[in-house]
């Protein structure tokens, strides 16, 4: 899979905390390490260079990440969805 990161500036993102209609963040996280083939925390920590235990918060809806990593999940998502749609396999 291609990582990409992109800048955060004047980023919205398709999902919140606050659901309505949006995906939620820690729905996102879980989402992203099930589209990159059930990735462990500590290897999705890495790619987003944060913490493992970071991630876990995020994912449990104890923390929030900001507005660029938003961004960078966001983007990710968004690859991995254009890989599915264009049929290029998961690296």
């Amino acid at each position: 899979m291609k990582i990409i990161s992109t800048p955060a500036t004047n980023y919205q993102p398709r999902f919140s905390n606050a659901g309505g209609g949006l995906m939620t963040t820690p729905d996102a996280i879980r989402q992203l390490r099930r589209e990159m083939g059930n990735l462990p925390r500590k290897e999705l920590a890495s790619v987003l260079n944060a913490s493992e235990f970071t991630v876990r918060n995020w994912e449990q809806g104890q923390t929030s990440p900001g507005p660029e990593m938003l961004g960078r999940i966001d983007a990710l998502l968004s690859t991995i969805e254009n890989q599915k749609s264009d049929g290029e396999p998961n690296e």
